[in-house]
């Protein structure tokens, strides 16, 4: 299955309007914190996240070719999905034309 540099801006749009919605309309927000303290499934997916950054940030800068890797993989290792899934779209799309 191929997976097109529209799918990934899709996706990314839709990850950045959640956020906006969230944080506009609904306001339930809880305490970091105590949700890493009292939620061992809280603290797995905080260290998932971590580790999943780095593993994405390290490919974003080794393993493709296009200029702005570096731009991206740092900005992934702060920024997570929000940065890398702009650049997948930019690297499928390259992909895409270059073959």
């Amino acid at each position: 299955m191929k997976i097109k540099s529209s799918t990934i801006w899709f996706i990314w749009v839709s990850l950045v309007t959640y956020v906006i919605v969230d944080n506009i309309f609904l306001k339930n927000t809880i305490d970091i914190n105590e949700a890493l303290g009292k939620s061992s499934f809280a603290r797995t997916m905080f260290w998932d996240i971590g580790v999943l950054s780095m593993i994405l940030s390290y490919w974003t800068v080794y393993k493709t070719d296009l200029k702005s890797r570096y731009f991206f993989g740092i900005l992934t290792l702060f920024v997570g999905s929000f940065a890398f899934l702009p650049y997948l779209a930019l690297y499928l799309k390259d992909k895409e034309k270059n073959g």
